[in-house]
């Protein structure tokens, strides 16, 4: 702790119920009564109940201080609730990067500590010849004035007496007796003058040592209250005073890297905030072209808390484009199939036709009917054929549908996620909030107890000058430390309000997302039309078989029943007309499948 004057002490104790009597090593007072609670105790005791703990220092070589600011136990408070939430990544920004700094291995005295001897008072001013006088002790001081007083006054009345015994032993005895008499009062008066010269001089001596220490102590405390931490007291003497300069000019140099190491820390926080915001940025612009059905995007994946959604979000649209790959495939498949099938269709019905006209006008070529039928069987196997394998092509397209209705569905669940990682992440500001908060009511405790410190040391009058001194920088250093956490405030109110801003983003995304999962149910249920549409047409198609085959038989007996073939001709190509309708509306089902998955861009080469 901090020397003080024995008046300071006294104050002290008055007005914090402590004592200033040492206590000795093994915890016992010096008068062998029970332990007293000392300055040093109370301060222990009030780190205890602010639960904040010790202020250490550490130095390295390069005379850069850092100080431990004792917010540890406050720190954990509050993170571990937040610790199951949050990646542990290097570049996410930290409390403990906020509140702790690192040790250096050389270490040295607190300013909270008593340096004792390790405590250089090295004399900055020229001293002159009463420099003894000028180095000594306030105490020490009233010893050297009066032994020297009493050592030229001993020699001023040794000379005197000296002078008289001579002068008597040159006259008779009675006039020695006068002149003894005269010279007693002669001895009397010099010696009171002259103790009085020696000790006005002296004394003006140490007067005036003791004025310029305590105006160049409050010049430098001024320029200090100011703002001016360059300020370094004059060590004019190795007692009391240049003790204290020298404690001043410790303590200045300790503010004062304190100051710089703020200012590098508060610089380190703007420019990680700088840069988690630069990454947000460019993660959103990395995935605005999803929105637009450009699949070929990539977030950039990074090593920070951002790097997990941007990996997930790619690996979500790289199995989304595969998904669509596989549907634009099937869907021109299809197409192709269902164009192929309606041509042939079309084929068959004028087959048909041209079978009724030939049975019509050639009644008696037999074997032309029969090599007819004959082409109208083997057709009918090829549609057959046909129609299987636009049944599977439709079955691979609802497949198809299928994979993407819940590839969107993951999406969706992706969405969400994300949604609440984002009200998470608001639930860590307002932590932070409530930490800003707590600590605004210990620099309002602090503010208070300086004030109440300033209250004492009043009413202590000049003895507690000091103290007030010491109470009124306290008390502008919480109102410091207030200002910024408004400061600090307002910026957790912008987190926040940007974190709404997202979540709202959010919940637009995922809205979005159903309406393409109904768009996808959609084309699935016309998929399922197709199918059932291909599985009639094959119905029919070997019924048309069947009744070819038949015609072959009873070719033989074609004269007879020619007007039934001619009849069967025409059902023929009635069917083949409806084949070829649904074959027509199956291309464009799958036309219009093709264009709706054809606004998703999955190669970087093709033009949005």
């Amino acid at each position: 702790s901090f020397d003080l004057d024995p008046s300071d002490e006294d104050t002290f104790g008055d007005s914090f119920d402590v004592t200033s009597e040492m206590n000795d090593t093994n915890g016992h007072s010096q008068n062998g009564k029970a332990p007293i609670l000392t300055q040093n105790d109370f301060l222990e005791d009030f780190d205890d109940f602010d639960e904040t703990g010790d202020f250490g220092v550490t130095e390295n070589g390069d005379n850069d201080i850092y100080v431990d600011s004792g917010f540890s136990n406050l720190d954990h408070k509050f993170t571990h609730n937040t610790s199951s939430t949050l990646d542990s990544d290097s570049s996410a920004i930290r409390d403990d990067d906020i509140f702790n700094t690192a040790y250096t291995a050389s270490a040295v005295t607190s300013l909270g500590q008593d340096s004792g001897d390790a405590m250089d008072t090295m004399v900055t001013n020229e001293q002159g010849a009463f420099s003894f006088l000028e180095n000594a002790s306030l105490k020490r001081k009233p010893l050297y004035t009066a032994m020297g007083t009493g050592l030229v006054t001993l020699i001023l009345v040794a000379t005197a007496t000296n002078i008289a015994t001579r002068t008597a032993s040159l006259n008779n005895k009675t006039e020695v007796v006068d002149y003894l008499r005269v010279t007693g009062w002669l001895i009397t008066s010099v010696a009171g003058a002259t103790s009085f010269l020696a000790t006005w001089g002296l004394g003006r001596i140490s007067a005036e040592q003791i004025a310029k220490a305590t105006d160049d102590l409050q010049a430098q405390f001024d320029a200090i209250s100011k703002g001016n931490l360059d300020a370094r007291a004059t060590v004019f003497a190795s007692d009391e005073f240049g003790k204290m300069s020298s404690k001043f000019n410790h303590a200045a140099q300790f503010i004062q890297s304190i100051t710089r190491e703020a200012q590098r820390k508060a610089k380190e926080q703007e420019d990680a905030r700088d840069d988690l915001h630069r990454q947000v940025i460019r993660l959103l612009d990395d995935v605005e072209g999803a929105a637009r059905g450009d699949l070929t995007v990539t977030a950039e994946v990074t090593a920070n808390v951002l790097g997990a959604v941007a990996d997930s979000f790619n690996l979500t649209i790289q199995n989304l484009r595969e998904i669509v790959v596989q549907v634009k495939q099937a869907a021109r498949q299809v197409s192709k199939g269902a164009t192929d099938s309606a041509t042939f269709a079309k084929d068959v019905a004028g087959d048909a036709f041209r079978q009724a006209e030939e049975l019509a006008a050639t009644l008696n070529s037999v074997q032309v009917l029969t090599d007819a039928i004959q082409r109208v069987a083997e057709s009918a196997r090829e549609a057959e054929d046909v129609a299987r394998s636009a049944a599977a092509l439709a079955t691979k397209g609802g497949e198809a549908v299928q994979m993407t209705v819940s590839g969107i569905l993951k999406i969706r669940e992706t969405v969400a996620e994300t949604s609440r990682e984002v009200k998470r992440l608001g639930e860590s500001s307002q932590e932070i909030s409530k930490i800003v908060g707590l600590i605004s009511q210990i620099a309002s405790r602090t503010n208070l107890l300086a004030l109440n410190a300033s209250i004492e040391a009043a009413r202590a009058g000049e003895a507690g000058k000091g103290f007030a001194i010491v109470a009124d920088e306290v008390r502008q250093l919480a109102d410091k430390s207030a200002k910024s956490l408004k400061d600090i405030e307002q910026l957790v109110m912008q987190i926040q309000s940007q974190t709404n801003t997202v979540m709202m983003a959010m919940s637009q995304g995922h809205q979005q997302v159903i309406e393409g999962t109904l768009l996808a149910e959609q084309a699935k249920r016309a998929l399922d039309d197709i199918i059932q549409v291909t599985n009639r047409i094959d119905v029919l198609v070997r019924s048309i078989t069947a009744d070819t085959v038949e015609q072959n038989e009873t070719a033989r007996a074609v004269a007879q029943v020619m007007r039934a073939v001619e009849h069967s001709a025409q059902e023929t190509s009635t069917e083949a007309q409806k084949v070829s309708s649904a074959l027509t509306k199956l291309v464009g089902v799958a036309r219009d499948l093709l264009t709706s998955v054809e606004r998703f861009r999955v190669d970087s080469s093709e033009k949005g």
